[in-house]
């Protein structure tokens, strides 16, 4: 039987001394990581919190909206939080449902599959380092120009 491997979702919107607290808890406790939900919150601060005082606790957004901010923004915060996290963090992207980015957002919501597909192309590229390289991009729901884009290389190849 293959070991169970547990996760904890950190609570939305605590103190920072209480989203560092359930972070050492799941770490004390052997758990394998802790997520982080775009839920009237945003999914970033609390992993960036939970990264300073952790060492082997992997930290991921499980769900991320994928698009209420541009995938670039998206891919600079993955990076941040997994330079804070020295490598920890694995990026979870959803669409969520029309209202929400709709009536919440003031987004899109059209051809969901079509404009996650764009906009993880996008992202990838960014975080595997190569994003300057693909320069102009002008697809069906995002033109963008990566030719000057200048980052700090991410910790490990995607």
């Amino acid at each position: 039987m293959a070991e169970r491997r547990y996760w904890m979702m950190l609570p939305a919107s605590r103190s920072a001394a209480d989203t560092v607290g359930a972070a050492r808890w799941a770490e004390e406790h052997g758990l394998e990581g802790v997520f982080s939900i775009q839920f009237n919150s945003s999914p970033w601060v609390p992993l960036g919190a939970a990264a300073g005082p952790t060492t082997n606790l992997r930290l991921a957004t499980g769900i991320a909206l994928g698009f209420t901010r541009s995938p670039l923004e998206t891919a600079l915060s993955a990076m941040d939080v997994d330079h804070l996290s020295d490598g920890r963090f694995t990026l979870g992207l959803g669409t969520s449902v029309r209202w929400w980015h709709e009536d919440l957002y003031g987004v899109e919501y059209d051809h969901p599959v079509a404009r996650m597909e764009e906009a993880v192309t996008l992202i990838k590229a960014v975080l595997s380092g190569r994003g300057r390289d693909l320069g102009r991009f002008d697809g069906r729901f995002y033109q963008v120009d990566f030719s000057r884009l200048a980052h700090k290389p991410p910790l490990r190849a995607n």
